[in-house]
């Protein structure tokens, strides 16, 4: 049996997949692409072309930094043309751009050739600007400085592939400018280079900001629906490994992350979300069903297990045709996508039904319908000087189970593992051949009575019978979760031992003083009326 080799071997299962989240050790290589050409297949014919122009020349990407100072004529002056060619310079300098060009490239271009200088060469002074400008049409220069010689701009050529490189250049570049650059100027790094990594790394921080809120929400959400938090935090677990499994492999395997690697992520959470309410709301019936935790998760594995691996596998399935594609988005979008439904379905079989197994899960159903028995719950002795919060921690570690009228609570002989708090209906307790083979009662239990404790506390066999003398609902709670409760919560423990404590000998007193009466009754009969009797 599966579920019996899975909790018989939970250590070493968890010790295999704690060995595979280390794999998220691979997430500081995880790296952002935004270069088109990477899309493109390694032997494709233009993919090769663009290799060879970005080796021989320049570089196909460009982008500009804008400079700005907001009074005409500004760039006429020789001091701050000094400015956008220190820029120049530090870009040449950085050796990450072989090529940058500016209106200072053609006034130095211009003034060699009236200088007569070995190389280009801006003018010294203000006045040789304006000579040279009587040369110098506005229009072959438009592209470099506005009408009004307020605005200039530096064009920059790079064949920087690696979004990690290219954003450190422009942040470097931006420290520069902000450390050298004239306080009269301002200056913005922008163009197509620059905004292509903006938007990139704004839609992929979307993405990853939407599998975060995804999962909190999912915390959120499960934590409201089964009235704690630990259920919300425990559900987590399935849906973040194979998130945590792609990344890594992403980074171990060089895999760049875009919007289609992000995508396959979005799904894995939305498998793996789908797959584990699935598992804790079937749990929870059958936990109520059968009042055993490990039958419940056996129930639950062999209920879901079917349809959760068809569906699995047919996902698998057709998002592995994606992996026959030329274009490596698509390509890596749908092996990413069979690795992390492969994982989510690992998590669903393994961490699912471990997490889960240490819950006894209530949801906000069930606990609206005890709210709906308020004065049975808060004027049970069970719950006696109990806070309503103390109250509903309780609630949360136990079961309501439904008898039919006639049926069996517990019988003699039985293990003593649960006793029961009656919400609604009657029990009949009675000792078996107690007088001359014929049952004695021993009592009776209405709404909010307890019974079943004594042979629990005493960790004995069942001495007695229960019967359900009516259509009746009790809450129960086990041994397993009243030690959980001493454990996890000591006031409670204390509160509730005492109250049981004081009900048992309540009890006890009134069944002695009982067996007494009856005892002096006896005495009291005639030969003839006891035999009668």
């Amino acid at each position: 049996m599966y579920w019996r080799w899975l909790y018989r071997n939970r250590r070493g299962v968890l010790l295999l997949l704690a060995a595979a989240v280390t794999g998220a050790a691979g997430l500081p290589g995880l790296q952002v692409n935004h270069s088109m050409t990477d899309s493109l297949a390694r032997g494709s014919g233009v993919r090769a072309q663009v290799e060879a122009v970005n080796q021989r020349l320049a570089g196909l990407e460009t982008f500009s930094v804008m400079i700005d100072s907001g009074i005409q004529d500004t760039f006429l002056k020789v001091r701050y043309l000094e400015e956008i060619q220190a820029i120049q310079d530090y870009i040449a300098a950085s050796g990450l751009s072989r090529s940058t060009t500016s209106f200072t490239d053609y006034l130095a271009l211009l003034n060699r050739a009236f200088q007569e200088l070995e190389g280009p060469q801006l003018p010294l002074s203000d006045a040789e600007v304006n000579e040279l400008m009587i040369f110098l049409d506005h229009r072959h220069v438009k592209a470099y400085v506005s009408e009004d010689y307020s605005t200039a701009r530096i064009l920059v050529r790079h064949n920087i592939a690696s979004t990690r490189e290219l954003q450190g250049f422009v942040d470097d570049l931006n420290r520069f400018i902000a450390d050298h650059l004239d306080p009269g100027l301002r200056a913005r790094v922008t163009g197509s280079s620059v905004l292509t990594l903006s938007a990139t790394g704004a839609m992929i921080e979307g993405q990853l900001q939407s599998i975060l809120l995804l999962l909190l929400f999912f915390v959120i959400i499960m934590s409201l629906l089964f009235t704690d938090p630990r259920v919300g935090l425990l559900a987590a677990l399935p849906n973040a490994f194979p998130v945590l499994v792609l990344f890594g492999v992403m980074g171990y395997a060089g895999i760049p992350l875009n919007i289609g690697t992000t995508m396959a992520a979005a799904i894995a959470i939305g498998i793996a979300v789908d797959d584990t309410m699935h598992f804790m709301l079937r749990y929870n019936q059958e936990l109520r069903r059968t009042r055993s935790q490990s039958q419940a998760v056996h129930s639950t594995l062999q209920g879901e297990s079917l349809p959760v691996l068809a569906t699995s596998i047919a996902l698998m399935v057709g998002f592995l045709t994606f992996g026959l594609s030329d274009f490596d988005p698509i390509r890596q979008f749908g092996l990413l996508s069979a690795l992390v439904i492969a994982s989510a379905l690992v998590a669903d079989f393994v961490i699912t039904p471990l997490a889960i197994s240490t819950l006894r899960l209530v949801t906000l159903w069930d606990l609206l319908s005890a709210r709906l028995r308020h004065q049975v719950i808060h004027h049970s002795v069970l719950f006696k000087g109990m806070r309503p919060w103390q109250i509903r921690r309780f609630i949360l570690s136990s079961t309501i189970l439904d008898f039919a009228a006639g049926e069996a609570v517990f019988c003699s002989g039985e293990e003593s593992n649960d006793l029961y708090l009656v919400m609604k209906g009657a029990v009949e307790v009675s000792l078996p051949g107690a007088r001359g083979g014929e049952a004695l009662v021993v009592d009776q239990f209405g709404a909010g009575e307890v019974f079943g404790d004594v042979a629990l506390l005493a960790g004995e066999p069942r001495r007695s019978n229960a019967v359900a003398m009516v259509n009746t609902s009790l809450l129960v709670l086990n041994r397993d979760a009243l030690r959980r409760t001493t454990l996890l919560h000591p006031f409670i423990a204390g509160r509730l031992f005492y109250n049981l404590a004081t009900d048992v000998s309540r009890r006890w007193v009134v069944f002695v003083e009982r067996l007494r009466q009856d005892e002096l009754q006896e005495k009291r009969l005639s030969p003839d009326e006891k035999n009668k009797t």
